[in-house]
């Protein structure tokens, strides 16, 4: 008698992972997840992002902050506060929690600018006081060794992933490259 082997569809990242530029691999739920929040599916895209946080948390990946803060964006742009503050506190606190203390510096701010923004004063002051305390005493210095640096123009969106690209929001390798934050594909700026 045959014993029946079981045939195992592969659910690693890597076997669903798309190819992407300078050889990433991006996984098909963060670019369905950078659909969703352009297509305006706030609350869909917000669950898909706190899925993936979990998922690179789980594996002490640096990236898991910022998956976070993307979902609390994306509450915040679907008038869910309670949900969204709790995802940004997560992703802020994540940053702190490793000393990533330049990235908490620049993300909260862009933090703090959207929830003004959106008219949540109440909760920007909140996230800015934190921000204050949590930042008291620490070196926040960029990559820029703290001058304002002129970059060239990024595209709007990562060619990988689709997230949106934001300049103050990405890590710049050299004077016309950015990493992006979600996947660390290469952003290319068109020559200055």
């Amino acid at each position: 008698m045959f014993r029946r082997r079981r045939i195992l569809r592969p659910i690693a990242a890597a076997a669903r992972a798309i190819p992407a530029a300078g050889g990433k691999q991006v996984h098909p739920e963060l670019v369905r997840a950078n659909e969703l929040m352009q297509a305006g599916q706030y609350l869909q895209a917000a669950a898909s992002f706190i899925r993936i946080a979990e998922v690179v948390r789980g594996r002490h990946g640096p990236r898991a902050p910022f998956f976070f803060l993307k979902a609390g964006h994306c509450y915040i742009l679907a008038d869910q506060v309670d949900e969204g503050m709790t995802c940004l506190r997560q992703g802020l606190g994540l940053l702190a929690g490793n000393g990533r203390w330049a990235d908490l510096d620049r993300f909260g701010q862009v933090v703090v600018s959207h929830l003004n923004e959106k008219g949540y004063t109440a909760e920007a002051g909140e996230i800015s006081s934190w921000l204050a305390g949590t930042l008291a005493g620490k070196p926040v210095v960029d990559a820029s060794g703290g001058h304002k640096v002129e970059r060239a123009l990024l595209p709007t969106r990562c060619p990988s992933c689709g997230a949106m690209v934001v300049s103050r929001e990405v890590d710049w390798i050299d004077d016309l490259t950015a990493e992006c934050s979600y996947c660390g594909g290469p952003i290319r700026a068109e020559s200055k």
